[in-house]
């Protein structure tokens, strides 16, 4: 009987370690033709397949076309080739908060290693997923009362969360979401070293990530939640004070007003010229998800002091930041997956149906940019993902030259050039 098990458990590795490699030969020869694979093991509980996923996103990224911050990523990546460390990160300006972080260290070490803006990219998506995995591994995989399917509901809303644009776009907000509900998530269950890790690099990418902290120091040690009245009166009378609060404070803090420049007053402020395209555009990228599990959220029984009232603070922030594009642009990036974090803790609560909406919505959130964006990604070649086997993609780049004949000075890309 003993050698009959050892015999089984023998075959069942032998096979696991086939059906390994047969995926690895496969990723590595077509990554798109792989993935049908790669989800079935991932729905399996298979570990290593995350790894593969996150590689994945990691190669869809390297067909992003530089336009945008990612133009300016790109002039930065050829002046700081000749540019020395002290010369780029000036200590004594202003702008050094805005300078020197992560990302922005990282692009001056890669113009030294003659890195390009395309491989940048993709060791930082496939970084960013595989923090959101851990915290996916944390949350559900390792609960054994779950079953297979209530494992990868919670998953597909996990990865779909994950602001997969808003990295490929601009870097520093996307990636610092995620260091973020990282370290909430650690946070949430014990591991404060990984916690404080977590938030600190978040604020190594942005320092908007400052105003979580802030949150993070009100909340830590509460007992009691926040009640739902004092949030929506609050948020009522945020909506009225924020410009005569802002108003007051400008001019008294020399970074402040930086800061409020380039989120709540200018073009991309308070001057924003909304129009219906704008605000569909706002809606498909995220809006309308983080609106419904806003929703589910305040009528959802009141669970842990800690993450109900970071999110009740959250839709605070959120109801503030209505009026600014750039700032909401930026907070519904860095909420979708802090509410995810919501949902999948205290799924068995919801109904099937609201689960299911949320997946839809998310599903439209991280397929849109795809379409709204679809002149840019036709002059990045993305069809090459379904037929090129990993090396060829991750060869792949956009020569300064190239990308200049379809983006202008600013940046911005020229639709009538396609």
């Amino acid at each position: 009987m003993v050698l009959h098990k050892s015999m089984c458990i023998s075959s069942y590795y032998k096979r696991e370690r086939q059906n390994f490699i047969i995926l690895l030969v496969l990723f590595f020869l077509f990554p798109f033709v792989s993935l049908p694979i790669v989800f079935r093991r991932i729905y399996e509980g298979k570990k290593y397949a995350l790894h593969f996923l996150a590689i994945f996103m990691g190669l869809l990224s390297v067909y992003y076309f530089p336009f945008g911050d990612q133009y300016r990523y790109l002039e930065k990546l050829n002046l700081y080739s000749s540019l020395s460390f002290g010369e780029v990160f000036d200590i004594e300006s202003i702008f050094i908060y805005k300078n020197l972080n992560l990302v922005n260290v990282y692009v001056f070490v890669a113009s030294k290693l003659n890195l390009t803006l395309e491989f940048i990219r993709f060791t930082l998506i496939v970084s960013c997923y595989l923090l959101v995995f851990s915290v996916y591994e944390n949350f559900v995989q390792d609960k054994y009362d779950l079953c297979l399917n209530d494992k990868w509901i919670r998953f597909l809303i996990l990865y779909l969360s994950v602001p997969f644009f808003f990295i490929c776009f601009g870097f520093r907000t996307g990636m610092g979401g995620c260091f973020l509900i990282y370290g909430i998530s650690n946070l949430i269950n014990g591991k404060r070293m990984k916690a404080f890790v977590g938030i600190l690099f978040s604020v190594l990418c942005h320092i908007l990530f400052l105003i979580y902290v802030a949150f993070i120091m009100l909340i830590i040690n509460r007992k009691n939640k926040i009640s739902r009245k004092v949030v929506f009166l609050f948020s009522f009378v945020v909506v009225f004070a924020s410009f005569w609060i802002l108003n007051s404070i400008y001019g008294k803090i020399e970074l402040l007003d930086v800061l409020m420049d380039q989120y709540i007053y200018g073009d991309w402020g308070e001057e924003y010229e909304w129009s219906f395209f704008t605000v569909k555009v706002r809606v498909f990228l995220g809006g309308a998800a983080l609106i419904y599990m806003y929703m589910i959220f305040f009528l959802s029984p009141k669970q842990n002091v800690f993450l109900w009232n970071l999110l009740c603070l959250n839709f605070c922030l959120f109801v503030f930041s209505i009026p600014f594009y750039t700032f909401i642009e930026r907070l519904v990036a860095i909420s979708l997956p802090i509410l995810v974090l919501y949902v999948i803790k205290y799924k068995k609560m919801l109904p099937k149906y609201r689960l299911n909406i949320v997946l839809f919505l998310l599903l439209v959130s991280f397929l849109s940019p795809f379409y709204i964006y679809r002149y840019q990604y036709g002059k990045a070649r993305i069809e090459e993902i379904v037929f090129c086997s990993l090396p060829v993609v991750l060869t792949n780049t956009y020569d300064i030259d190239y990308v200049n004949d379809y983006v202008d000075d600013e940046g911005l890309f020229i639709v009538n050039k396609y």
